[in-house]
């Protein structure tokens, strides 16, 4: 890792022939177009309707626009390639064409989808499998697109243990780390990738607090940004308290804190009132 690490310069996240700049807080917005979805339920099922929400987004101060076909809630059913590329690749097409400057993703576990909307434009895959299918790695080298690697599920990053208290973070960086080596080896540039700690993705409600103290020990020992993807998940009503119940408050009270630690890209449902947030924040 460290050979890596000599390798990444500044703060930029290289995303196909663009370079993203993370030296203050990048907002990607989330668009689900997916029917069972714990957040809008498919509100956006059409075409015309993702585009006026990706729009909203966009003006309220989103970067990134994050397209996602398959629900990853508790308890989730997975879906076909086909069906997720039903969903998301016409999408895809026309926020292209819609907003040729703004930086798409595409949020997907699969290698077939993942190619499929790089074709139709994307210039982010956000895989939170971290790299479950071994074509991802092609995709990505191929395309140049930038990568999110995220630490969740068990079978990615070690068969899941009990960790002690106080170790959250090692095992946290422990796996990040393999992730990437595995990313850099097949031939994927490091500035090309981002790492997610996986907030709510195999730890205990009680556990994402010791994994968000630890986010400047991930980065250190990773060397690439931090990417945050805490909001509206169950754990975030005990770690905010002060939020009285209220999920977004809880949301946007975490991004800062997680800011405050090192994280530099947020995943988030309430665009606007996190980037009002952070312009407080940074002033």
């Amino acid at each position: 890792m460290n050979t890596i690490k000599k390798h990444v310069a500044g703060m930029i996240w290289q995303c196909r022939d663009r370079g993203l700049t993370l030296s203050r807080p990048v907002i990607a917005g989330i668009l689900n177009m997916t029917p069972d979805s714990f957040y809008d339920g498919g509100r956006h099922g059409s075409i015309d309707d993702a585009v006026a929400y990706s729009a909203e987004m966009i003006a309220s101060g989103a970067l990134i626009v994050d397209v996602g076909g398959e629900s990853t809630r508790p308890g989730f059913t997975p879906v076909e390639a086909e069906e997720e590329m039903r969903r998301t690749i016409p999408v895809v097409r026309a926020l292209r064409a819609a907003f040729p400057t703004a930086f798409l993703s595409i949020d997907t576990m699969k290698a077939d989808v993942a190619a499929a909307a790089v074709e139709a434009g994307v210039d982010i895959i956000n895989d939170v499998s971290g790299l479950a299918d071994p074509g991802m790695v092609d995709v990505v080298r191929a395309s140049g697109v930038g990568l999110v690697l995220m630490h969740g599920y068990a079978y990615h990053v070690g068969e899941r243990r009990e960790v002690e208290p106080g170790l959250l973070g090692s095992w946290v960086a422990d796996g990040l780390e393999r992730l990437l080596v595995e990313a850099v080896e097949q031939g994927v540039s490091p500035v090309q990738t981002v790492i997610d700690p996986g907030f709510g993705f195999g730890k205990r409600h009680t556990e994402n607090r010791e994994v968000l103290q630890a986010l400047p020990a991930i980065e250190a020992v990773c060397g690439r940004p931090l990417l945050i993807g805490g909001s509206h998940k169950h754990f975030l009503n005990g770690l905010h308290p002060e939020a009285g119940g209220d999920i977004v408050k809880a949301s946007v009270a975490f991004a800062c804190a997680a800011w405050r630690l090192g994280g530099k890209v947020f995943r988030v449902h309430d665009v606007l009132e996190t980037c009002r947030a952070f312009d407080v924040a940074l002033q």
